[in-house]
């Protein structure tokens, strides 16, 4: 467990917190050379990992059906752009107006 990736994963996601809340994230754990945890957004429903991709400013991003099966792998994540990253995954690839249309849409607003 590697706890200084953890931590600056933790530090960047406190700073964004109602993005993070948005994907329905929970189990958060440490893994070998970062963290996972279970999501369950508008746009995928499983898990994401994040690990150091080599670089002490990019992250490797990771998609997990389950936990033996990777559905896409995202390189090179600048660690200035790891939420937008993993939102455009889990939750928002669109713009607000769209967004905020698919919520209304969703939840019969």
């Amino acid at each position: 467990m590697n706890t200084t990736i953890t931590d600056r994963i933790i530090d960047i996601f406190n700073s964004n917190l109602p993005i993070i809340g948005s994907w329905g994230s929970k189990n958060y754990e440490s893994i070998e050379g970062g963290i996972e945890f279970q999501v369950n957004g508008l746009l995928f429903s499983g898990t994401i990992q994040i690990v150091e991709s080599g670089s002490q400013e990019n992250f490797i991003v990771r998609q997990l059906v389950d936990a033996s099966r990777t559905v896409k792998e995202h390189l090179d994540v600048p660690q200035d752009k790891l939420v937008q990253a993993i939102d455009e995954i889990v939750e928002k690839n669109c713009t607000e107006e769209e967004y905020s249309s698919r919520i209304f849409s969703l939840y019969n607003w």
